[in-house]
């Protein structure tokens, strides 16, 4: 009876009909929200926030209906209200009418949601999973009684990590920074947080003989939550199979995307061989270093591999890659490496036509002879396979050389966001922070870099350039360059920046003996021939230029990328070399330079336009100066900053220096004059052309140019002192 009363009372106060109300209110609200919020690609949480805030309301609204009656005087407590007054019936009806109204409304929505979501809903919902779908394959422990099996667990990981890659909708963190965590027993949020991704794929291998167990699982990394785990006892003879299950397992389970209608795609197999395969594991295994020897070693598991399959395209493609490499670090000859290079990524894509790794080894190759066509290859690399981030730095580097600077970020953050823990991702990424002037986000990356991979020293080089872009002086970035290879090692990389900043602040003596060390290191390095030109430009010995680096790039029929180089030609021109052999290697980078109908410079062209421009007026050539003047002014308006910081504000102030030195309006380029030498931090080549170009000897009539040149000429003597005591207190201790 007691329990009949209570009722009769909560339908009374009409605490029945608000808990009615609310949770058809409730389900409708959250139906829309969870419809609506992915198309408005807000957080999953959020969904979840109002939910969870909904469910807390309705305890409170049905205890408010309880408590309060609405009356004809407003809201009163219900226990202050005489039953006999009560008009709770009243507000039943009007409850009653708005279940009406919401059932309704119900009503519409399911048919609504039936009508126009039904065949987007489920890819819709895969589309907003698929745009943030993101893992990484950690290296497989190599549980064999065997530890030379490593090269096959890590092989299997990375076989793993490109079949997953090759999902269009799905990132995949780089190989090089799923494997900083090799042996590690980090927290896999920590690790979820260091690579971007949100989910885990990790797993064991136990291989004795033809048998495998292959032990996988998918973990999230947000929660640690186990999505799925397998373990697989098979034959080796099963690999191909294995891999294309578990890639399989994977994608269904991050419902990246639909499966074909037979659900069971066919696996791309590399190699019906699989003594092939497991040599083809084991080069790539001695290729991750990047160590000369491991290198030279795994060229010849290659060239095993493809003798026992000649169908073996992935081989080939990265065969062909290895013999750049060692050309490029100077253990090959460079252009025997070329030819290797070419010849073998063609045979890849004879073999496989949609072989990205091919494209790109054929992107590597005209890097050096036409830079428009090795982008367009790295570009259909990228078309195949978006995951890769060796050929996103790649690219990056030719729009370096192209002038495409807004592009050359992209590409870089785009090989950062794939492989964060990677040394050249970092790398390129701190290049980009130190363009827009953020200094110290450039240096912090780069410091870390260094930590993680102390094997990369081209961090340090660039963290002499912020050095010399803080200070403004080349003593201090060299400092800073010697006192870590003191500590550390002597390697050709930096001996060659003690050579630059030596050849800046015009101390023979320096760049000669640098030159020797790089020489003795890496004889047939294009670093040799680079300090070997500067050497011969202080020293004002145009043959010795000519014997290094001219005959260096004439003899491999390179294109130098490279616009530091065109800036040497100069120097060399002006200390009596021969100018129609300089200006021949213009033509070859850019004919349009030379061009007689010129009127629009291209951004590639831009790069090496200014030495041009100065070998012209050396030349005394005032047609083809004008005209190729005319084009350069021009582009320079475009380059126009509101700031004053960063890349872009330097490469406006030089352009309009050098336009207005060349039309010979000196009262028009002294304020740009200025501001570059007195105000910006000085770069390569500021010193030696201020200090040897025919152009800023005339300019050096106007006192007011006089004044500025005898300022540096102090400072670099000043500059010359600090490094003699620092190398004179070393030696003495």
């Amino acid at each position: 009876m007691q329990f009949t009363k209570f009722f009769n009372e909560l339908k009374r106060r009409n605490v029945v009909r608000v808990a009615t109300v609310y949770a058809i209110t409730a389900w409708l609200v959250i139906q829309i929200i969870d419809t609506v919020f992915p198309i408005l690609a807000l957080p999953e949480w959020t969904v979840t926030l109002l939910t969870v805030l909904i469910l807390i309301g309705f305890p409170f609204a049905l205890i408010f209906a309880w408590a309060f009656e609405m009356t004809p005087e407003g809201l009163k407590r219900s226990e202050d209200v005489d039953e006999e007054r009560s008009i709770t019936d009243q507000t039943g009806k009007k409850i009653n009418k708005f279940i009406i109204a919401s059932l309704s409304l119900i009503i519409v929505f399911l048919v609504t949601e039936r009508i126009f979501f039904a065949g987007s809903g489920a890819s819709q919902a895969d589309a907003g999973i698929a745009a943030e779908a993101s893992i990484a394959v950690l290296p497989f422990v190599n549980m064999s009684a065997d530890p030379d099996n490593e090269y096959f667990s890590d092989g299997l990981s990375e076989e793993l990590l490109n079949s997953l890659a090759q999902e269009e909708n799905l990132k995949v963190a780089g190989r090089t920074s799923s494997f900083k965590f090799k042996d590690v027993n980090d927290d896999l949020r920590t690790i979820g947080q260091e690579l971007g991704v949100d989910h885990i794929l990790e797993g064991s291998v136990r291989k004795s003989g033809e048998n495998i167990r292959i032990t996988v699982q998918l973990i999230k990394t947000d929660d640690g939550y186990h999505m799925w785990s397998e373990t697989y006892d098979r034959q080796l003879s099963d690999i191909f199979e294995i891999q294309d299950e578990i890639s399989r397992k994977v994608l269904d389970e991050l419902r990246v995307r639909l499966l074909d209608e037979d659900g069971s795609p066919e696996p791309e197999i590399p190699t019906q061989n699989l003594e092939a395969y497991q040599i083809y594991l084991r080069a790539n295994h001695l290729m991750l270093d990047r160590q000369i020897e491991k290198m030279q070693t795994a060229i010849g598991l290659y060239e095993d591999a493809v003798s026992l399959d000649p169908f073996f395209a992935e081989a080939y493609a990265r065969l062909a890659i290895a013999h750049h490499l060692m050309g490029f670090y100077g253990a090959a000859d460079f252009g025997e490496a070329q030819v290797k290079l070419k010849e073998y990524s063609e045979r890849a894509l004879s073999l496989n036509n949609e072989l990205g790794t091919a494209y790109a080894g054929l992107g590597l190759f005209y890097s050096t002879i036409d830079q428009e066509q090795s982008t367009e290859y790295y570009l259909q690399s990228l078309g195949l396979n978006d995951n890769q981030p060796d050929v996103y730095n790649w690219l990056g580097n030719n729009y370096t050389t192209q002038g495409e600077f807004s592009l050359r970020d992209e590409a870089y953050i785009n090989a950062y966001e794939l492989d964060r823990l990677a040394p050249l991702s970092m790398y390129n990424r701190a290049r980009v922070h130190t363009d827009q002037g953020e200094l110290d986000e450039a240096e912090a990356l780069l410091r870390k870099n260094l930590r993680l991979n102390p094997g990369f020293t081209q961090s340090m080089r660039l963290i002499g350039l912020i050095v010399l872009e803080r200070e403004g002086r080349f003593d201090e970035a060299m400092i800073t360059v010697h006192e870590w290879m003191e500590t550390n090692s002597y390697n050709a990389i930096h001996m060659f920046d003690m050579v630059l900043y030596a050849f800046e602040l015009d101390m023979p003596e320096l760049v000669f003996e640098y030159q020797a060390r790089i020489a003795s290191e890496l004889p047939q390095s294009r670093e040799v021939a680079i300090s070997t030109s500067l050497y011969a430009l202080l020293r004002e010995n145009p043959d010795l230029f000519e014997n290094s680096l001219l005959s260096f790039v004439e003899q491999f029929n390179i294109t130098v990328p490279e616009p530091e180089f065109y800036g040497s030609l100069y120097g060399y021109v002006e200390i009596g070399g021969d100018p129609e052999r300089a200006i021949a290697q213009f033509r070859k980078y850019d004919p349009s330079l030379l061009s007689d109908t010129l009127s629009i410079i291209s951004p590639l062209g831009y790069q090496v336009a200014a030495p041009l421009l100065g070998i012209l007026y050396h030349m005394n050539d005032q047609e083809q100066l004008k005209r190729l003047n005319d084009a350069y002014c021009n582009y320079g308006k475009q380059l126009e900053t509101t700031g004053t910081t960063g890349l872009g504000y330097r490469r406006f102030i030089r352009n309009r220096m050098l336009c207005h030195l060349f039309e010979g309006e000196t009262d028009r380029a002294y304020p740009f004059f200025r501001t570059y030498y007195t105000e910006l931090s000085p770069i390569f080549f500021d010193y030696f052309i201020l200090q040897n170009s025919v152009v800023f000897m005339d300019a050096m009539n106007d006192p007011r140019f006089a004044e500025i040149r005898d300022e540096i000429r102090a400072s670099m003597e000043n500059q010359r002192e600090s490094l003699r005591r620092y190398f004179s207190n070393l030696e003495q201790n």
